[in-house]
């Protein structure tokens, strides 16, 4: 069964839907995916940075933290996959999402 469009109340109502795979697939995928990899641009960026600069633990520790959060958003959009419109929808997302957990998982 799809869950009826309620808008949630805060953000943390949101997460914990997407968490709990009661929201939408496109709102998991757009709402939160946007965010999460700009996030997790600049969180490579300064990892970078601080490799750069000598600080060798400080640029794994920021990779680590940018892994563990596309990992989360990703397990997010995997749980609400079965709610999309529809079977096409459905398969196209989880074959989305499982290749960007295995890009993720090479890259990082």
């Amino acid at each position: 069964m799809i869950p009826q469009p309620i808008p949630p109340r805060s953000t943390r109502e949101f997460i914990r839907r997407a968490v709990r795979g009661e929201a939408h697939l496109w709102q998991v995928w757009w709402l939160a995916g946007i965010p999460v990899i700009a996030a997790a641009t600049w969180l490579g960026i300064t990892a970078e940075d601080l490799r750069y600069d000598e600080a060798h633990f400080g640029g794994a520790v920021l990779d680590t933290v940018k892994f563990m959060l596309c990992l989360f958003w990703l397990v997010a959009a995997w749980r609400c996959s079965g709610n999309a419109g529809n079977g096409f929808w459905r398969a196209t997302g989880r074959l989305a999402i499982a290749l960007s957990i295995l890009f993720v998982g090479l890259t990082y």
